[in-house]
């Protein structure tokens, strides 16, 4: 009876170590599949890269001068100083005018008094001419000088105006925002209307001018994914537009300017400095594109994908075509449809198990 007892339990212990062993085998054999992310190959529309070196310009930019001339008496701004629209930046010596301007302003209060009086003495003298009291040439000679009291008011009042108007002329504004690049003056100097006092350069409204073969003319138009590349900051990327085409072509160039615009104000565009601009055209055509991740770059200049199927990897050479963005054209290798390794595949081997991941 004891004998049975031990077989029975040594029989169990069998069991329970074949059973052991058995699952260690199936955790072992699933273990060699690797985890990998794929996409699907797909058929989308090719477009043809276009990429030009341009030169930076400031929309705005202007040469400021005064309409009167005079001495500097104060200068608010320097090389590079940023202002806004309305800012006063420079101002004249202004004491003769604000003098003739206060002078101006007393003969206007004093016409409009001779005025009044005029026209006091038009009112008496018509109710004494209904009573018979005033003859009617007094009369009109009343009315005369009220008419001429009234002219010489308007006089005084559009020259009172004037000086004032003269005042303003002796300051200088900013006529837009923006940085000043250069001074052309200094404070006790004397200015002529038509010397240049300071030049302004609007910073918000920054355009890039760029010769275009001739060949694009007719599908410049069409353009699309505009990326603008300060060389300021050459790693960076700003989306831009077409702002002008000229349809005027350089005969010994064979180009013809167009100028593009960012869509939204950049610090890093800078008037004056060199910049790429890169366009994407269509060409009608359409081709195989999967994304950057799945391509391998080898040694000897090669490029490979894996391509799952049942499970499995297979490897495969690839030739590439152009570059969009983060999708890249296959002309050979891959055909629509595939999955294709992204995530994983620098650790596969040709034949390799895998388990696809979300």
């Amino acid at each position: 009876m004891l004998i049975k007892k031990k077989l029975t339990l040594t029989g169990l212990k069998g069991i329970i170590a074949l059973t052991l062993a058995g699952y260690s085998f199936t955790l072992h054999a699933e273990s060699k599949a690797l985890p990998v992310k794929v996409t699907t190959a797909e058929i989308a529309p090719l477009y043809e890269t276009l990429t030009l070196h341009g030169t930076l310009k400031a929309e705005l930019s202007a040469d400021l001068s005064l309409a009167v001339e005079g001495l500097v008496k104060t200068i608010n701004v320097d090389v590079g100083s940023q202002v806004k629209e309305g800012d006063l930046l420079l101002s004249l010596d202004d004491e003769i005018i604000q003098q003739k301007w206060m002078q101006a302003k007393a003969h206007y209060q004093s016409a409009q008094t001779q005025l009044k009086e005029a026209q006091r003495q038009v009112a008496e003298g018509e109710q004494l001419h209904k009573k018979k009291h005033l003859a009617q040439n007094k009369l009109i000679a009343l009315k005369v000088a009220r008419n001429v009291a009234g002219s010489d008011m308007e006089a005084a009042k559009a020259e009172a105006a004037l000086y004032k108007h003269q005042i303003s002329q002796h300051q200088l504004k900013a006529p837009f925002s923006g940085a000043i690049t250069a001074k052309h003056t200094e404070r006790g100097e004397w200015l002529n209307s038509s010397d240049q006092a300071l030049t302004l350069v609007a910073l918000d409204k920054i355009l890039l001018d760029v010769q275009i073969p001739q060949n694009y003319f007719s599908t410049i138009k069409n353009a699309q994914d505009i990326t603008l590349h300060p060389d300021t900051a050459p790693d960076s990327e700003i989306a831009a537009e077409i702002h002008t085409v000229v349809p005027f072509g350089q005969q010994q160039t064979r180009t013809f300017l167009t100028r593009f615009k960012p869509k939204q104000a950049n610090s890093l565009l800078l008037p004056g400095t060199s910049a790429r601009i890169s366009l994407s055209f269509s060409t009608g055509k359409e081709s195989v594109l999967i994304s950057k991740d799945a391509i391998l770059h080898h040694a000897d200049d090669g490029n490979s994908v894996f391509v799952v199927t049942d499970n499995k990897a297979s490897r495969r050479a690839v030739k590439l075509g152009q570059i969009k963005g983060d999708q890249v054209q296959i002309l050979s290798g891959v055909e629509p449809g595939d999955s294709v390794v992204v995530r994983g595949n620098e650790v596969l081997r040709d034949g390799a198990e895998v388990a696809l991941q979300p």
